[in-house]
């Protein structure tokens, strides 16, 4: 039923975003394309639109949580921006950042990542709104990207979607203390209200707190 949604999407609307390229084949979108901050949908070439300074704060923050996670519990790779994902014979997205477990290690390519992360994370934007909460939804859906995390800033707002055992997406938010942790990163915590702060914490801060997160002293 979702592939056939999915189909039905692509057959009436194009690709949100900015347009540069159509009829482009995978091959020329690696060569001409990949590397300057472009996706790559169905044969079309979406530019990426520069981040604000908000978006650039609640990522860099993100890497520096999820790489001392992985640092005290080596069981997965973080990656972002500008690795490939590759998702189907004609989807290619740039996540914010993705998350592959250990077990899935080798789907991770010099410059690209082949098929579907464990969690891909996209931080949204107003320009990006249609995007994420939509085309990606869809297509991390379909391509069986176990979680994704979307982090609205301007509306206050996180959702994370976890794939059930019918291969769709159930809804999940934090709980009423601000915090949501996810069954493939056991003991780490995301405290939701953190993220709107104005200021985030410092990378010092973030591993004082993730040690706390898993108990070492």
């Amino acid at each position: 039923m979702q592939g056939e949604l999915i189909t039905l999407i692509e057959a009436i609307y194009l690709p949100s975003g900015e347009i540069i390229a159509e009829n482009v084949t995978a091959d020329d979108y690696m060569e001409h394309y990949a590397a300057d901050h472009h996706e790559w949908v169905r044969g079309y070439v979406i530019k990426m639109s520069p981040v604000q300074l908000y978006h650039y704060g609640l990522t860099s923050y993100l890497k520096v949580l999820l790489d001392t996670y992985c640092f005290y519990r080596p069981i997965a790779t973080v990656l972002g921006d500008p690795i490939l994902l590759t998702l189907s014979k004609d989807v290619q997205r740039v996540p914010d950042l993705m998350i592959i477990l250990s077990e899935n290690k080798a789907r991770i390519q010099p410059t690209f990542v082949r098929g579907a992360a464990d969690i891909c994370i996209e931080v949204v934007s107003p320009e990006s709104k249609k995007r994420d909460t939509r085309e990606k939804l869809l297509e991390y859906e379909t391509a069986g990207v176990r979680e994704y995390w979307l982090f609205d800033h301007p509306e206050r707002d996180a959702l994370f979607y976890r794939l059930n055992a019918q291969g769709m997406y159930d809804l999940y938010r934090a709980d009423d203390a601000g915090n949501y942790a996810s069954p493939l990163l056991p003991g780490l915590v995301i405290h939701v209200p953190t993220l709107w702060q104005d200021e985030l914490p410092l990378p010092p801060l973030i591993v004082d707190a993730v040690k706390v997160m898993l108990d070492i002293k």
